[in-house]
């Protein structure tokens, strides 16, 4: 506030906004073939962009955001609701630089995480005395706020690294779980030799 004359979060913040909300966008940051919104934008905005100061660009970019969900708000709706759906699942255009099995490969593993990090969770919660689940539910909410902000943004796949890592703490408890019976029905199933 004291150097610029005015409170602001980051400087970067409405264009982070406006990749997530306008006319051409999809809720990220590129289209469907990789390349990032703002050079398929009209000519002349990116002109006024491109002369602007760091500042101008601060509120040139949040000026198209206001126009665009007063204007659109069912379109503003629709790519909140993406954005979320992407933030748990795939965007639209997520793995558009990776070759087809890779994207395969990605949303296998992807599964698997969701499926071993719920099942996990669900164990955890089942023995966790009332402090463990407090702190659970505090972990749980702040990966959910984040991705409030990024529903309301603009949503990459990096932006889904915490929920992954939250996944992989309560995966950890399906594996630790599993490989426990494993070796206790190995251990019923092939007899010790005796020295």
């Amino acid at each position: 506030y004291l150097l610029l004359g005015r409170p602001l979060f980051i400087t970067d913040f409405p264009h982070q906004l406006w990749l997530g909300n306008n006319p051409i966008s999809n809720g990220t940051f590129s289209d469907m073939e990789g390349r990032r919104v703002f050079f398929l934008a009209d000519p002349a905005f990116q002109a006024r962009i491109r002369e602007a100061s760091e500042l101008e660009q601060y509120d040139l970019f949040l000026n198209e955001v206001k126009r665009f969900i007063s204007e659109h708000p069912l379109q503003f709706g629709a790519l909140s609701a993406r954005r979320l759906l992407a933030f748990f699942w795939f965007s639209p255009n997520a793995g558009v630089t990776y070759a087809a099995w890779q994207n395969v490969l990605g949303r296998i593993a992807y599964v698997l995480l969701l499926s071993l990090g719920t099942l996990g969770f669900l164990r955890f919660w089942r023995r966790a005395d009332h402090e463990k689940r407090r702190h659970a539910m505090i972990f749980l909410a702040s990966i959910l706020g984040l991705g409030l902000v990024h529903t309301l943004t603009v949503i990459n796949m990096n932006h889904r690294v915490p929920l992954e890592l939250g996944f992989a703490v309560f995966a950890a408890e399906s594996l630790g779980r599993g490989t426990d019976r494993v070796r206790a029905f190995w251990q019923a199933v092939v007899p010790r030799h005796v020295h």
